[in-house]
């Protein structure tokens, strides 16, 4: 992340630096996810590293921070998780005990070096399905103005 401007950061994805390759984006946050009543439900998060290649092992750790919202938009608890580059963890069940009790949406906000994706797996008996995050909205931090005078 750029921190002096907000902007995302752009990574080369596959290493070899010619400018051919995918471009990866990081962003440090996104939006949150609804967690239906009555569903259990499970997190994945993947660190996909910036340099991605065969000949490359992958490099880097994501940091990620899950948090828990009750209906009220109260925090419910929140969770770290370190994830090396190239690997992804799985969390469910007692796993997600800190995020505390009712959570009905969660949200993540990620650091390090390697690009973070996630989504929650819901189930509810005979459905299964899988969310992944929207993104947050991008927003100007400044303003253009003139003055103008009119006779």
């Amino acid at each position: 992340m750029d921190e002096a401007n907000g902007d995302a950061r752009t990574d080369e994805a596959d290493g070899d630096g010619d400018g051919d390759g995918d471009t990866l984006a990081q962003s440090a946050s996104s939006g949150p996810l609804a967690v239906p009543d009555g569903a259990s439900w499970a997190g994945n998060f993947a660190a996909v590293p910036s340099e991605r290649g065969a000949d490359d092992d992958p490099t880097g750790t994501a940091v990620v921070a899950v948090t828990g919202y009750a209906a009220d938009g109260t925090e419910t608890g929140t969770l770290d998780v370190t994830v090396p580059g190239g690997t992804d963890v799985d969390l469910s069940g007692k796993d997600l005990k800190p995020l505390g009790e009712n959570v009905t949406a969660i949200g993540v906000t990620a650091t390090g070096d390697a690009a973070t994706v996630w989504g929650l797996r819901l189930a509810d008996g005979s459905l299964v399905a899988t969310l992944t995050p929207p993104a947050t909205a991008v927003t100007e931090s400044t303003v253009a103005a003139r003055d103008v005078v009119a006779d």
